[in-house]
């Protein structure tokens, strides 16, 4: 929940006190949170200590690319085309990729063989 958090406040931050685009500000929440949610996931939510650290950031980065562009999507839809606040949006958004994020890291990324 800590990258949930990340990505909360720097969007807020970029959406609305710095007034970036929605889209930007979305872009660079994610990159941010993606960095912060591998170090937790990787050595705290699944105690996770392999010596492929590079290879499991790829895999990480890769996955959270498809949920990513979920929430993008979702972003869109709510605030483009149905008028939605921002927050909801941002809410609904990272409810779906939470659910992605987490069973793509469990089942793809820190998999214990």
């Amino acid at each position: 929940m800590i990258s949930v958090a990340v990505n909360f406040a720097t969007f807020y931050t970029m959406y609305h006190l710095i007034g970036l685009e929605y889209q930007v500000a979305n872009v660079i929440s994610w990159v941010i949170a993606v960095q912060v949610a591998f170090w937790v996931d990787r050595l705290k939510v699944f105690d996770h200590h392999s010596h492929h650290v590079y290879r499991e950031m790829g895999k990480f980065y890769a996955t959270r690319i498809v949920t990513y562009v979920v929430e993008a999507i979702i972003l869109w839809l709510l605030m483009s085309v149905l008028g939605s606040s921002a927050v909801l949006a941002k809410i609904l958004g990272q409810a779906g990729a939470i659910i992605g994020n987490f069973l793509f890291s469990k089942l793809y990324v820190f998999r214990n063989k």
